[in-house]
């Protein structure tokens, strides 16, 4: 039985080329050109994020529905490819996935180096998101990126039902930026 893409997915969502990953509570969406390694550092981030004890799950692979829900944006799996991701020079693999998740932090994956702001703002359905740009190619070096950014967003007030949540970098597992000059 062939299924639809839209099947379930509400009328007003809309068809967007990226990758998603929710980690813990919510998600990372990153996009980027065909080949800039979305599927592999949405990849790379789950198996970071489960090394370390964590939740993480593949929400979409390449291409995701997003529509605006109280205010925030809601990614929705497309059903056709729902638990599937495509590793290039592999195919097609199942992987765990969650069917829909809050997004919390866009990446743009690109071909130059990132700019030196840390974190910008970009809009998609009329909800203004943070966004990280971040060097194509280069997972590790992104991981580390995608979760300090996340552990600075989920350290604002005004979160999700007014909390603070804050996270430091050793209690995401990551090296120390004491002593650091870059």
């Amino acid at each position: 039985m062939i299924r639809s893409a839209r099947e379930g997915i509400p009328d007003d969502a809309v068809n967007l080329h990226a990758s998603v990953v929710v980690l813990d509570a919510g998600a990372v969406m990153i996009r980027g050109r065909t080949g800039a390694g979305k599927t592999h550092l949405a990849l790379a981030l789950i198996d970071e994020w489960q090394r370390k004890g964590r939740f993480a799950r593949l929400l979409a692979d390449d291409q995701v529905f997003v529509m605006r829900r109280d205010g925030r944006l809601t990614a929705r799996t497309p059903h056709a490819t729902a638990g599937l991701a495509e590793i290039r020079g592999v195919g097609i693999v199942e992987v765990p996935h969650e069917p829909a998740a809050q997004v919390d932090l866009v990446v743009d994956l690109v071909e130059q180096d990132a700019p030196d702001t840390p974190l910008s703002t970009v809009r998609i359905e009329a909800v203004d998101l943070p966004l990280l740009t971040l060097r194509h190619r280069d997972a590790a070096a992104s991981c580390v990126s995608v979760a300090r950014a996340l552990a600075t967003i989920r350290a604002v007030p005004g979160g999700q039902n007014g909390e603070i949540m804050l996270a430091s970098d050793n209690d995401l597992g990551l090296p120390s930026r004491r002593g650091r000059t870059t």
